[in-house]
């Protein structure tokens, strides 16, 4: 797969929801970080400088808007694709000025997120 070298930061307040999606691009190559809440994804962002991140929008902490807005905020963060990911159909999702790149309805395949993950060309500097 010629994107597998991409970063790829998922972020998911639901552990095993989480867990078992960055243990499979793991396995397809990805490097991937995990983190439970909004502000834990932000500093993983700024250390891990991922390429695609991949978003829940229902955090403890921050909501998904706020937290993109962040991811966006941080050097390189304009040219992170950012794939929001939500129990709700995007319609009755609340999100105002929303800076996501996709959006993602759950229960979601992995063939779908690996296609969103191939559109998203090469690694950042």
């Amino acid at each position: 797969m010629p994107t597998a070298h991409l970063r790829v930061l998922v972020v998911d307040d639901h552990v095993d929801v989480a867990d078992t999606l960055a243990d499979l691009l793991g396995q397809l190559g990805f490097a991937t970080r995990v983190a439970y809440d909004g502000t834990t994804a932000v500093i993983a962002a700024t250390e891990f400088e991922p390429d695609v991140v991949v978003l829940d929008l229902r955090l403890p902490d921050m909501n998904g808007d706020d937290v993109c807005k962040a991811l966006r905020a941080l050097p390189g963060g304009g040219s992170m694709r950012i794939i929001a990911l939500s129990g709700w159909n995007r319609e009755h999702v609340p999100t105002e000025g929303a800076c996501f790149d996709d959006f993602l309805t759950k229960p979601v395949g992995a063939a779908t997120v690996l296609d969103l993950l191939a559109q998203s060309g090469a690694p950042s500097a």
